[in-house]
C-alpha cells in the first residue's frame, strides 16, 4: 500500500510562538488496534513556518488515535526535527493518556 494524504498542523511552541507544519509526503506509516481505539503512525518530509516563511528540510512523526464518536477522547501528537528547529507537541507517547494530547475540538477519522 502507498499511503496518500497530507498533514497541516498549527500549534504553539513551549515559548508561545506559532508553528505551522505541512507534510511534503508520507515515507512511513503503520496502523494497529489498541489504546482504546485505532492508532495510526505517520512520518515523512515536512516544511515548517515559525513566523519567518516556509522552510523545507524537516521531518515529522505523528501518532493519532481515533477512539470513536464523537471524537472527544481522540488523541494526537507530533514531533518535528530539522536543520534549525525541534518541536514536540504535548501528549507524548504510549500509553497515550496525557490530557495534553487529547483533542480540544474536532474529530480524528481513520479508515484502515
Amino acid at each position: 500500500l502507498d499511503p496518500e494524504g497530507w498533514l497541516n498542523y498549527h500549534g504553539r511552541s513551549p515559548t508561545g510562538g506559532m508553528i505551522k507544519v505541512k507534510s511534503l509526503g508520507v515515507d512511513g506509516w503503520g496502523w494497529e488496534s489498541g489504546y482504546g481505539g485505532s492508532v495510526v503512525y505517520l512520518d515523512g518530509p515536512a516544511a515548517v513556518n515559525t513566523g519567518n516563511g516556509w522552510e523545507e528540510g524537516y521531518h515529522f512523526w505523528v501518532h493519532a488515535i481515533d477512539r470513536g464518536e464523537p471524537g472527544t477522547s481522540d488523541w494526537f501528537s507530533i514531533e518535528v526535527t530539522g536543520p534549525s528547529y525541534y518541536y514536540s507537541s504535548p501528549g507524548g507517547y504510549p500509553p497515550y493518556t496525557a490530557p495534553s494530547g487529547a483533542l480540544g475540538g474536532g474529530n480524528i477519522k481513520l479508515y484502515p
